[in-house]
């Protein structure tokens, strides 16, 4: 309806009239009350004033965000929709929850990465346990968790 209203120019032509009014009203409080006037109303008299073409692509185009968010509401189960959860939310949960000062490091990299895997850490038998713990050692990002800056080689 908005698109239709803008491509045969009513809604111009209405931004216009609303304009006219405007600017005559402005006309005749400028012109009886200029010198008691501040800045401030001036500008508000100057403001009042609406580019027409911006004010129907502004109306445009919060009718459009609408139908775009209707639409995306409707398909945000469909298969190649990509799900609204957010990763970095539950990874930075997972860390809180994992990591503290008393943890051992290599078992908080192991419950984490179990955490990421859905694997249920405290389900896993000893021998399984140990298994993740020699498949996690060849990991290059757990190669050297201690860090080395500012160490000297010898």
């Amino acid at each position: 309806m908005t698109c239709e209203i803008y491509v045969n120019g009513a809604a111009l032509k209405q931004a216009q009239s609303a304009n006219a009014i405007v600017d005559t009203m402005s006309a005749i409080i400028m012109k009886q009350f200029t010198h008691d006037l501040s800045d401030k109303e001036l500008r508000q008299l100057i403001t009042a004033h609406i580019e027409e073409d911006e004010f129907c692509r502004y109306v445009l185009q919060r009718d459009i965000n609408k139908i775009a968010l209707a639409l995306r509401k409707a398909h945000k189960d469909d298969f190649f929709s990509v799900p609204e959860d957010n990763p970095l939310k539950g990874f930075l949960e997972t860390a809180g929850k994992i990591a503290s000062k008393d943890s051992d490091p290599e078992q908080a990299s192991l419950l984490f990465g179990c955490k990421q895997l859905k694997l249920n850490y405290w389900k896993l038998s000893a021998e399984e346990w140990k298994w993740l713990k020699r498949i996690a050692e060849k990991s290059d990002l757990l190669k050297n968790p201690k860090p080395q800056r500012g160490r000297i080689k010898q």
